[in-house]
């Protein structure tokens, strides 16, 4: 372009608004708008109209496409701007933004640093008067750290800054092997650092206390997990024999209490309890009221275990628990009658690589759950499932896509490639050809017909896998909601495909449970009409930002709830392994898995392919459970040696033991056997041989 002076200027590039579906626009377009900005000044152009008219050449035709959908443009440079600074910017709900800032609790990995960043952006949006005090509020009711949340409360002159510094000096104290100032610090020096301790003295009966070893010498604590720093009385202290202490200045309060406890000094020296040896920090008060050991010494000491928000428990492996109690019955069996050499380790393998015994035992709990991003785009991913046979003879064909969840029905008397594939054309015609389609493993999917007709489109054709609806999880939640659809108009005398009509206007336009956002407003980005008017209808909507990071949040929260009451764990089958494969219950005698090894020949995910000379099978892994091969065994002395039952008024000698002698063959047992009696008569050994 030529400016008014003559020189040449660059065209600038044009803003492309669909390059990154899904992402907030904002800060690209406020930075090109202010590339344009310069370069308004650069040409030298000050007529409004002309500048407008810049704008709208220079943003490029997707731009000028969606400035016409947009009402009261005006004939400026400055209302135009207005206006699609008010499209690309997020919509903003200040009641819904406030909200969200006051439910953003500290996550358990969340440095106080990184929850203060995550909750400066989010307050940006909220409107605060005063935003380092709200800042500072959620922080004192969300946050996790208990000390930096009573620090606040009793002070009232403490700010949001003094917070932080407070927190950061306490992480960086904790690296360094003193706490407080360096001791070649005059007497007037200050320090910062405080902590925590819970009264000794109490009333309570039931205070949890141990005995530790300290210099040789045992010395009663009490156990306190709200302490923070290992505290002896002078008494103790004086019984621990000659001990150089050195000066402190940290600041310990009691709990609630606001004068700190007078220090003598501190020393630092080895712990031992009866499973661990450790080297703490311990201080001494001048007040004779007991001993306090503090959590992280009484769990580097393996007294307790502790967890940030919970408590975390290992469950067994149900395999081995069940292996370990027939081995157990076995052994105590075998013990009344027979001793031999190796017998626990030969009792164990031969329970372990029984084949009846590991195909009737439990089903194993499925792995964790795996779940697929968020696709990029809409109608990039589908997933199709039939609902049906129906008592009118109709199959549904249920077509719903992964990143909206907006769902396509279709009705048809058969399931047959011929009568789906029309009604897919139909579909695909409406909403553009996806690139992959995910479907269950019945017909017409199987057929060559229908792997011709994928093949043509250029769509990806994926499978679940067999017997495991969770595959196609999408689709199955959704024959939920359009079963009780149909149910309820059947009940109700009222035609069911009319009513089905109504259902699907309105899921479409009702936020889902996942992204939290309409799935007709992501796919279409604008609002549809239903029964309920609108007050303020909005033409173009864009909340894609918002849907994306509702899926996270929530796929996250589905994963953990799911996994943690179906007792998920990963599985332990590679590839090579012998497995047993899970049958179905036919009978009373019907074992939960086949007798019939298999091989396993491929891994993808939680999909196992198993494989014998008759039978290829493929299932989720917690349909294989994997078999102990055999393995020989080894002569290993027992930990539990036989032990000689004599009965009363026998031979005094019985029990004499003989020294034994080295042989070049077997190990002969040389203890004296108990004589063979037959109601209460001996027999003479003749008689057995």
């Amino acid at each position: 372009m030529v400016t008014s002076s003559g020189s040449m200027v660059q065209p600038m590039p044009p803003f492309d608004p669909d390059s990154e579906i899904g992402t907030n626009l904002a800060p690209k377009w406020k930075i090109w708008i202010e590339d344009f900005q310069m370069y308004v000044v650069a040409t030298g152009i000050t007529d409004t109209k002309r500048q407008r008219a810049l704008l709208l050449y220079q943003a490029g035709a997707r731009v000028r496409e969606i400035f016409r959908q947009l009402p009261d443009t005006g004939d400026d440079l400055e209302t135009a701007v207005a206006k699609l600074n008010e499209y690309f910017e997020p919509q903003k709900h200040r009641l819904y933004e406030v909200y969200k800032f006051c439910q953003a609790a500290q996550e358990n990995n969340e440095s106080i640093d990184q929850y203060h960043t995550r909750l400066r952006s989010l307050a940006e949006r909220c409107q605060f008067e005063n935003m380092d005090f709200d800042i500072m509020l959620q922080i004192v009711l969300k946050g996790s750290s208990s000390r930096l949340r009573k620090q606040a409360l009793r002070d009232p002159k403490m700010t949001l800054k003094d917070l932080l510094i407070a927190e950061s000096n306490r992480w960086g104290d904790k690296i360094r092997p003193v706490v407080g100032p360096p001791d070649n610090q005059s007497e007037s020096s200050s320090s910062d650092e405080s902590t925590y301790c819970y009264a000794v003295k109490t009333t309570a009966k039931n205070n949890p206390t141990t005995k530790v070893t300290i210099n040789k010498h045992q010395v009663k604590f009490t156990v306190d997990t709200g302490s923070t720093i290992n505290v002896i009385d002078q008494s103790t202290f004086k019984q621990l024999g000659p001990i150089t202490l050195r000066k402190t200045r940290i600041k310990a309060y009691p709990f609630n209490g606001t004068v700190p406890v007078k220090m003598k000094g501190k020393f630092q020296t080895t712990v031992e309890s009866r499973k661990k040896i450790t080297v703490a920090t311990i201080y001494v008060t001048e007040a004779d009221r007991g001993c306090l050991l503090s959590a992280n010494t009484a769990e580097d000491l393996g007294l307790i275990t502790l967890h940030l928000n919970h408590i975390k428990t290992t469950k067994p492996n149900s395999q081995a628990a069940q292996n370990e109690s027939q081995a157990a019955k076995t052994k105590a069996l075998l013990r009344e009658a027979v001793w031999f050499p190796g017998m626990d380790k030969a009792v164990k393998e031969t329970v372990d690589s029984c084949l009846a015994c590991q195909a009737n035992l439990h089903i194993n709990p499925p792995e964790p759950i795996q779940s697929p991003p968020m696709p990029d785009r809409p109608w990039e991913k589908v997933k199709v499932d039939f609902y049906g046979p129906l008592p009118s003879g109709h199959y549904v064909l249920v077509v719903i896509d992964c990143y909206s969840r907006f769902p396509e029905v279709e009705t048809l008397k058969s399931i047959s490639a011929k009568k789906v594939i029309p009604k897919l054309d139909s579909i695909f015609a409406r909403h553009s050809i996806p690139a992959q389609l995910t479907s269950d493993n019945g017909p017409p999917f199987q057929g060559h017909e229908f792997n011709q007709y994928m093949t043509a489109m250029g769509i990806k054709h994926c499978t679940s896998t067999p017997l495991w609806p969770q595959g196609n999880a999408e689709a199955e939640a959704f024959m939920k909601p359009l079963g009780k659809c149909i149910w309820s108009a059947h009940l109700q005398k009222r035609p069911w495909q009319q009513e089905l009509s109504k259902f699907l206007l309105t899921y479409r336009q009702t936020p889902h449970s996942t992204t939290k956002v309409p799935p007709a407003q992501l796919l279409f980005n604008r609002n549809i009409q239903g029964k309920l008017p609108t007050i303020t209808p909005t033409l173009i909507v864009n909340r894609h930002s918002e849907a994306q990071a509702n899926q996270g949040q929530q796929r996250d929260k589905a994963k953990q709830y799911a996994d943690k009451r179906r007792h998920a764990r990963p599985s332990n089958i590679k590839v090579g392994d012998q497995v047993l494969v899970k049958q179905q219950k036919r009978n009373k005698l019907s074992t939960n898995f086949s007798p019939q090894p298999y091989t396993v020949t491929a891994i993808k995910g939680s999909k196992v392919v198993a494989e014998n000379k008759d039978h290829r099978i493929t299932r989720n892994s917690s349909f294989f459970r994997k078999l102990n091969k055999e393995k020989q065994m080894a002569e290993e002395e027992d930990d539990e040696m036989p032990v000689a039952r004599t009965r009363a008024g026998e031979v005094e000698n019985a029990g004499e033991i003989q020294q034994e002698e080295q042989h070049d063959g077997l190990r002969r047992s040389t203890r004296n056997c108990m004589p063979v009696e037959h109601y209460g008569l001996p027999v003479h050994l003749s008689i057995i041989t």
